[in-house]
This record gives structure tokens, C-alpha cells and sequence, in this order.
């Protein structure tokens, strides 16, 4: 669910999509995102595939050099 600019992620499946998207919207390929992230190509394709047994760590590295930041809100 978006909100201005808030997305709500509920599943790695949301978050893989998510990653998906910003990365073809910013036209950029997976080598380069590897680069900006410094985390490997085979990385960002298995995040794109299914991020549930990615590194957070990584997942976060990935996050940053998209622009993008991980909040958590109680509920």
C-alpha cells in the first residue's frame, strides 16, 4: 500500500518487487547497482528473486544506494 511516498511492506515478495522496480525506474543495471551497493550481481538477482533469504545487511546496502530507507512502525 502506497502513501505519498510510504510503502508498506508485509512480505519479502513486496520487497522484491519493490527492489525490482526502483532499480528499472533509476535505469539502472544490476552491475551497476552492485557497484553503487558493493554487493555482487549474483546478489541483486537472487534479492530480485526472492529476497526471504537475503542478508539484511545486504538487503539494507541495497535500500541505501536506491534512495531508499527501512522504517519499522509499531501497530
Amino acid at each position: 500500500m502506497r502513501s505519498k511516498n510510504l510503502t508498506t511492506i508485509n512480505s519479502s515478495i513486496e520487497l522484491t518487487q519493490l527492489l525490482l522496480a526502483a532499480r528499472r525506474q533509476q535505469q539502472l543495471s544490476r552491475e551497476e547497482l552492485a557497484g553503487l551497493a558493493n554487493v555482487s550481481t549474483s546478489f541483486i538477482r537472487d534479492a530480485e528473486q526472492d529476497s526471504a533469504n537475503c542478508s539484511l545487511g545486504k538487503l539494507l546496502k541495497l535500500l541505501a544506494a536506491l534512495g531508499l530507507k527501512l522504517h519499522a512502525q509499531q501497530h
